[in-house]
This record gives structure tokens, sequence and C-alpha cells, in this order.
């Protein structure tokens, strides 16, 4: 039997991590390293992330990652208008799959799965790529927090 370990993983960093950003990335079990803003689940070679961020930033994020990283898109499959799985080629006939979902309007899901653990390394590349990028563009909604024109703040 396969065992799995499911690590989930609030990414609101203690005092001692905050930076310039106000949150820093934290790394997480195989080496990926997570988002600003979101939890991440490490299940074996699938990372499933959850980001505080808008399905299309997330979108723009993951094509100048990929761009960045010169990887060769040979598939994408649209499931609907807010979600697609993208099939990426690695070398000696391997992918790289990366799935990414609209939640809610503020929250956007990125998973990625990657078959063989001698390719997990890519995977975590990419991840960290659009978290940058994310960043980069100013795309993490951790500001709305507190916000007196955040909706979530209602006062009677």
């Amino acid at each position: 039997m396969r065992r799995q370990n499911v690590i989930a993983i609030s990414l609101i960093a203690p005092a001692s991590l905050v930076g310039c950003t106000g949150v820093e990335p934290a790394l997480i079990g195989v080496g990926v390293t997570a988002a600003e803003a979101g939890v991440a689940i490490v299940d074996g070679t699938d990372v499933h992330a959850f980001e505080l961020a808008r399905y299309g930033d997330v979108v723009a994020a993951l094509e100048r990652a990929v761009n960045t990283l010169e990887l060769e898109r040979y598939s994408r499959r649209f499931i609907d208008h807010q979600h697609f799985v993208d099939r990426y080629r690695l070398g000696n006939n391997r992918s790289l799959v990366v799935e990414i979902r609209s939640v809610t309007g503020s929250v956007t899901m990125v998973r990625t799965e990657i078959k063989s653990t001698l390719h997990r390394g890519m995977a975590a590349l990419l991840v960290r790529q659009t978290y940058h990028e994310l960043s980069e563009a100013g795309a993490y909604l951790e500001e709305w927090a507190g916000s007196s024109e955040d909706s979530r703040n209602l006062v009677d």
C-alpha cells in the first residue's frame, strides 16, 4: 500500500517572517515554495494551492512563468470558462500537468501533478515562478483584509 502524506499549511506567516511584501513565501513539503497569501496541500507528487488572487491574474502569471522557464505546452483542455488543464513536455517523455480553477471570485486553485518524483523540481520551480509573477504584478488580494471598501466587512 502506498503511503501518502498530506500537509496543509496556512501561509499567514508569523511576525518573524514578515518582510517588505507583508507576508513572505514559506517552504513546504517536497521543496515547493508556497504562495504569499494562500494554503497549499502536498499529496505525493500533487500540490493543490489555493491562492488569494483572481483567476485572470493567476492565468497571466502562469503564462509569464511558462515563458520565463521556456516550457513547451503541448495541450490545453478547457473544463469551463474559468477552469483549464495544461500539459507541458519535460525530458524523457515526461509531462507536467497544471490545473487552474476559479474557486470564488477572489480565490484560485493551482494544482500541479507530475507522475515522476524525478521531475518534482520542475513542478516546484514553475509554481514558485508563478507565485513570483503574481507578487510582482501586485495581484495578491491580501490588502483587502480590513479595508473599508471590502464588501466582506459589513457594518450595521
